[in-house]
């Protein structure tokens, strides 16, 4: 589980352009590693994370999950 949720995070870093784990780790305001430790599988995301990603539009149970789609639509749904 932490293996594909890591997967989908560098998914999302690299959707969201951002070239490093410490660039994403700045952008959504953590720890210089704590962007890391997800996208190795030592960390799952929090909820503080969830949330910012859920901001950015980005669909957490996709994350989370693999179900769905990677991003929202506007509404804040999974786009098909």
């Amino acid at each position: 589980m932490a293996a594909d949720i890591a997967l989908r995070a560098k998914l999302i870093r690299t959707d969201i352009g951002m070239d490093s784990a410490s660039a994403m780790s700045k952008l959504l305001g953590m720890s210089p590693n704590a962007w890391k430790a997800i996208e190795d599988g030592r960390n799952l995301p929090s909820s503080e994370t969830l949330l910012k990603l859920v901001d950015r539009g980005y669909d957490a149970t996709w994350l989370l999950a693999g179900r769905g789609s990677m991003r929202l639509d506007v509404a804040g749904r999974a786009s098909a």
